[in-house]
């Protein structure tokens, strides 16, 4: 279940029940959340919904994999997502319908928040977590597809060339730059 709560009274304002998990919910402004939903099969998705009406907008499908922790600014969500093998951070553009991975590597990446110009998140390092910070320059975020029901990054490697790669290949992540995510037909 998922309640909403009267801050000043702690009195339950709206309840949602339904046969899912509600995960992470997190205000995007004073009528919308953004929540990971977990089905009964663990297969998550990611949603927007309005307070008032109770109605969800679905922004990433179901996917057997987890995905959680989002924070909203600007008409974008940051959040986790296990998808390539790895929990990296992804973004997602509210107004374009586009979805970004931000971060790769071989351990977890956690806690995206941004500002104006930077990306803060907690990469785990055999330490603990380490606080990394990145500037989010638009221009540098590349594309990213998934295609015949496969994660396959296409990126310009360092001469110009369209390259594709199929998803675990670490390589294509550890580079840094931003990609974009999409669905194949």
């Amino acid at each position: 279940e998922l309640h909403l709560l009267d801050a000043a009274t702690g009195n339950i304002v709206s309840r949602w029940n339904e046969a899912v998990y509600y995960v992470n919910p997190r205000f995007i402004d004073e009528g919308t959340i953004v929540v990971a939903l977990r089905d009964g099969q663990a297969r998550m998705s990611l949603h927007t919904m309005d307070l008032a009406t109770g109605r969800r907008r679905e922004l990433i499908p179901r996917y057997s994999n987890t995905m959680g922790m989002p924070y909203a600014k600007d008409h974008t969500i940051y959040f986790t997502r296990s998808f390539n093998g790895n929990d990296d951070v992804y973004a997602y553009r509210l107004k374009e319908k586009k979805l970004y991975q931000l971060t790769g590597g071989f351990t977890g990446n956690y806690f995206p928040a941004a500002s104006a110009h930077s990306l803060v998140w907690s990469h785990l390092t055999t330490g603990g977590l380490e606080l990394r910070t990145e500037a989010l320059q638009e221009h540098s975020w590349g594309a990213q597809s998934l295609m015949a029901g496969q994660e396959r990054v296409r990126d310009v490697d360092e001469v110009g060339e369209l390259r594709e790669l199929v998803a675990g290949d670490h390589q294509a992540k550890a580079h840094g730059r931003f990609r974009e995510v999409g669905r194949g037909q």
